[in-house]
């Protein structure tokens, strides 16, 4: 079972609501940085999987939500 479908079974229980909606926000911000995350071409490089997010390419959305969600967990962090 995938993150999504178990979080769209858990929707219809109300005391998961809390729960679901912060961790669809979770997903909605994984799922753009998947699609905009980058690798770099050196060869020091090559071994990383993850090297960075083509910033430049976030529409205002994309941007707002993961500010949002940093801030989130700047947060907690304090």
């Amino acid at each position: 079972m995938t993150s999504k479908q178990l979080l769209s079974k858990l929707k219809h229980d109300k005391a998961y609501t809390e729960y679901v909606n912060a961790l669809e926000k979770d997903l909605g911000v994984l799922a753009i940085l998947k699609r905009h995350s980058t690798r770099l071409d050196d060869e020091d490089w090559n071994s990383n999987i993850f090297n960075g997010i083509d910033y430049e390419y976030l529409d205002d959305e994309e941007e707002k939500a993961i500010k949002e969600w940093l801030d989130k967990w700047q947060k907690k962090k304090q």
